[in-house]
Parts: structure tokens; sequence; C-alpha cells
């Protein structure tokens, strides 16, 4: 993503359906699951990138990220979400949709989104 690397994606490159998913919520930091996306509910920072790599989550949320973090994340193609709010309320060892559209910025590198999740 261009965000955190000059050559990388736009926001207008990434095709709509990379920005929701199906997520869980990380309260602590044993084994992450795979291949879901990964909604921390607390700080996560640069010493988690290999677990959350060997995850393969296609993106990775929460209220504060770590800029170095994000920029390898970025850099291997997952998606991360800064700044989340009301993580505290999503539920436990449950699957939900995560929605979090940016704004349609041509050659736009970041944008604020409304992000939600979707509970059974």
């Amino acid at each position: 993503c261009s965000h955190a690397h000059d050559d990388g994606a736009t926001l207008d490159d990434i095709p709509i359906d990379r920005f929701m998913g199906q997520a869980v919520c990380i309260r602590d930091r044993t084994p992450l699951p795979t291949t879901i996306g990964l909604i921390f509910d607390c700080h996560i920072s640069e010493e988690h990138t290999d677990e959350i790599l060997a995850a393969r989550p296609p993106f990775v949320a929460g209220p504060s990220l770590d800029e170095a973090l994000e920029r390898r994340l970025l850099s291997d193609g997952i998606l991360t979400y800064d700044g989340l709010v009301n993580t505290d309320q999503l539920p436990d060892d449950t699957p939900f949709t995560f929605v979090g559209l940016p704004l349609k910025i041509v050659s736009g590198d970041g944008s604020p989104v409304r992000a939600i999740a979707i509970l059974d």
C-alpha cells in the first residue's frame, strides 16, 4: 500500500471486497487464527510481526497499531486499520463480519473509514 511504500497500491487500486470480511477479536495473543481478519482489543507492536504474518490475515485492526508493524504488514499486502474504538464491545472467540470502507480517493494512500462489525 502506498501509505507505507512509494510503489505500493493506492486506495483506488485495491478491490472493494478487500476492505471487508470475516474477523475475530483478539484479546490475548495466544495462537492467532489463520486466514481471518484480526481485530485487536489492545495496542500491538512490531514485536508481534512474525506471529501476525504467519497467520496470513487479510487485514489487521485495533485501537493502536505500532507504525513499524503497520508498515511491515502493508508491505506484505495486509490492510491495516488504526484508531478503532469500541473494540471492547466485540464478542470473544466468535467470528463476525467486519466492514471498513475507505473513501475512494484517486491515488489515495489512506482514508478515514466508518468501521462496523456485523454480528449474527
